[in-house]
């Protein structure tokens, strides 16, 4: 069982935490809306949805930034305890670095659990939710680019349309427009295209309306109108709304359903591998970002709250920015996701508790001395 002392710790890194956490969403949610402004008035957006779409990226921004929050709330949470020389007093009593530094890493292993179930079920949906609605509001009574959209290949036949969800009876269901259908032959030359104005998911087949279809034949060019047309395809909706998210906001289900699917064709891009290897080392980043900030704790970190803030958002942002940068890295130069993903985080934890554990931050009689001097 827990001691008295783990409790009171795990409380107050988990207070620091929960007001890192508000502190980002806040202004994050705070940028996002001023940043939307700019579309306000394009097709039917407006202010409300606006916010309604912010609103909806809500979990995204609160995953994304977690690591960030997990270092400020460390230094929010036990900075206040090293003000106020409680850390000196545990130190006093023998309460090593040590125990400390491993009940910070078991608040952010308790931490770690609605996160995860934060990033596997809610954020994937959401953000998907969130850029259907947004482009649908946007591209109402606007003409829609054939350059928009997503690109799905599926065997000889590439897939390029626009998805958007539609709530009906408390389902939701996928409907694709301007949709742009380009068949190959076996040597990849360009057969046939076919447009429609939108298509529907309907018993394991798309049924396109008011479709033009032009076909490529030697020495001549056929084109024919249709009002409604079948295409059997493997592609269902799931697909498309997996691929319409960012591999970084899809759940690991969801990448491994992809990577399956891609797998057919003999080549899945690097940022779904790296995208599901970041996703299972998420744990790791968490707490390597939390412990990072404890040598300053263990320093002569007695400043006040501004001071404890402003060390754990350069902190904070110096690591978010370094895990972005050698996550495209391995992205761009298909690195294997070990490399980018699990062994930084784990340098990072091992060089902490190196420095911890060595006589760098003094000792217990040390810290003895320094309270006797203090409450003298």
């Amino acid at each position: 069982m827990l001691k008295i002392i783990d409790r009171y710790l795990l409380k107050s890194v988990s207070q620091g935490v929960l007001l890192a956490v508000l502190i980002f969403l806040s202004l994050d949610v705070l940028i996002a809306i001023i940043g939307e402004m700019g579309d306000i008035g394009h097709g039917d957006y407006g202010v409300a949805d606006a916010f309604y779409f912010v609103l909806l990226t809500i979990p995204r921004r609160i995953y994304d930034m977690f690591a960030v929050s997990a270092v400020v709330g460390v230094l929010l949470g036990l900075g206040a305890l090293a003000a106020g020389s409680e850390l000196t007093v545990l130190r006093s009593v023998g309460y090593s670095r040590l125990r400390i530094a491993c009940t910070v890493a078991m608040a952010m292993a308790i931490w770690m659990l609605p996160m995860a179930w934060l990033g596997e079920f809610i954020v994937p949906n959401s953000e998907f939710l969130a850029e259907s609605f947004r482009t649908g509001q946007l591209k109402k009574n606007m003409g829609i680019s054939r350059h928009s959209g997503i690109w799905v290949r599926d065997g000889d036949v590439i897939l390029n349309a626009l998805p958007v969800v539609d709530k009906s009876h408390n389902r939701q269901e996928v409907r694709l427009l301007d949709v742009h259908i380009f068949q190959l032959d076996k040597t990849l030359q360009l057969t046939e295209v076919s447009q429609a104005r939108e298509a529907e998911h309907q018993n394991g087949a798309w049924h396109m309306r008011d479709v033009s279809t032009t076909r490529f034949t030697p020495g001549k060019v056929l084109m024919e109108q249709a009002e409604e047309k079948v295409w059997p395809s493997r592609i269902d909706p799931k697909i498309l709304m997996i691929s319409r998210t960012r591999p970084k906001y899809l759940s690991m289900r969801d990448i491994i359903r992809l990577q399956h699917f891609k797998s057919r064709q003999a080549y899945v891009a690097p940022a779904y591998r790296v995208a599901l290897w970041a996703k299972l080392s998420f744990p790791l980043l968490v707490i390597a970002s939390a412990l990072s900030g404890l040598p300053f704790l263990f320093g002569s970190l007695r400043g006040g709250v501004g001071q404890r803030l402003t060390i754990g958002i350069m902190l904070g942002v110096v690591l978010y920015l370094a895990n972005r940068t050698l996550l495209n890295l391995g992205e761009v130069y298909a690195l294997h996701p070990i490399w980018v993903t699990v062994l930084p985080p784990l340098l990072i934890i091992a060089g902490v508790l190196w420095y911890l554990r060595s006589g760098r931050l003094g000792n217990p009689a040390a810290c003895q001395q320094a309270l006797v001097a203090e409450i003298a």
